[in-house]
């Protein structure tokens, strides 16, 4: 199937992550590039780290190159609409150097604090609220023994690049690169998947669109956008809307409608089925009259007939609902055991398969 599937688990991240960044601090010798596992992006390099080079040939104290992206609200491609708070940056425009990060995560008083001896030591200061951090860095080997020493880092953005920018005795400095005609956005929030998603099927992100992802299976490309593999059974009532994507083995019954979706691989969708702005997974049954409005519908689910699933819905892996059953607006709904302390580490693990699945009567 077509998609990026969000299965993180984010318990004892932090320790995870200070062992990769002390393990790699004995093995990399010399500049290297780092990039978050859920950016999608069709960028060049090249030119990003030539520059982080010749940065670093006049500078050594030049430690790091951040790509960012204007965002521009589009009818097409909501770029400005990833579901991430507003991000603060000030860029001296003519170095392209990086001298204040603030996301709205951090900010919390209605207004930012700028240090005066930004303004002083920096003839020309822009500050921006139009950009978008791609989580694409040029790194130099630096950031490695950094974030090693600092055991308090615990975000890189808003506790290592802060912090970096605030240390007057190291005196290291962080540049960013922008980039225009070139994609780069992250999926970190169910708005952004659902932007880039579409972003995705409308081919913003070529070479890595739908009939390419998909390797060795025969997707047909056809008009107003849609995706469809090649043994897709398709009722010869059913309707198929623009930017929709259909994977492999799939079968749709008589006059169900589908629109601005993406549909996975082996499943069952019955008769009368109206699905609009939604992600099915793969393996997932869908009887007759159901509705399905701007829901993600995981692996193995099954909708009994006359279920609806309203705006915001999702439903995790083999989940039922029952007949006529309507799922509220934005419910999650989940057969993971739920953690009985809100600050545990401890790995949580999905039910145990031969324990059935629940469902929603």
């Amino acid at each position: 199937m077509f998609g990026i599937y969000l299965r993180p688990s984010w318990f004892g991240a932090c320790f995870t992550q200070y062992v990769l960044f002390f393990s790699l601090s004995f093995q990399i010798h010399g500049d290297f590039v780092l990039i978050s596992g859920d950016t999608v992006s069709n960028m060049s390099l090249t030119q990003a780290l030539q520059e982080h080079k010749d940065r670093r040939k006049k500078d050594a104290n030049a430690i790091m190159t951040m790509v960012v992206k204007q965002s521009k609200p589009s009818p097409i491609t909501q770029q400005s609409r990833l579901g991430t708070d507003e991000l603060f940056m000030a860029i001296n425009p003519v170095t392209k150097q990086l001298l204040y990060y603030e996301d709205k995560a951090e900010y919390s008083k209605g207004f930012i604090s700028l240090d005066k001896t930004l303004i002083a030591d920096n003839p020309s200061v822009i500050l921006h609220n139009d950009k978008q951090d791609c989580y694409i860095d040029i790194c130099s080997q630096e950031v490695l023994s950094l974030f090693t020493d600092n055991f308090d880092y615990q975000h890189l953005r808003r506790h290592f690049v802060k912090g970096l920018l605030v240390d007057d005795i190291m005196g290291y400095k962080i540049f960013t690169h922008e980039i225009h005609s070139s994609y780069a956005a992250r999926i970190d929030n169910f708005r952004s998947y659902d932007t880039i998603s579409k972003d995705i099927i409308q081919r913003w992100t070529y070479p890595f669109v739908p009939d390419v992802l998909c390797g060795s299976s025969a997707i047909k490309v056809e008009r107003q956008g849609t995706y469809r593999a090649s043994d897709v059974t398709l009722s010869r009532s059913a309707q198929l809307g623009s930017f929709s994507f259909i994977g492999q083995g799939t079968k749709i019954g008589n006059d169900t409608k589908i629109s601005h979706s993406v549909i996975g691989e082996r499943c069952t969708i019955g008769s009368n089925v109206t699905i609009e702005g939604s992600y099915i997974w793969n393996n997932v049954t869908i009887e007759d009259g159901c509705q399905l409005r701007n829901a993600i519908v995981c692996d193995g689910v099954i909708l009994k007939s006359g279920a609806v699933l309203q705006p915001g819905v999702i439903l995790s892996f083999k989940v039922v609902v029952g007949q006529q059953f309507v799922v509220p607006a934005y419910s999650k709904v989940s057969l993971l055991q739920q953690p009985t302390q809100q600050d545990s580490d401890e790995e949580l693990e999905y039910a145990d398969s031969t324990n059935g699945t629940g469902e929603l009567r």
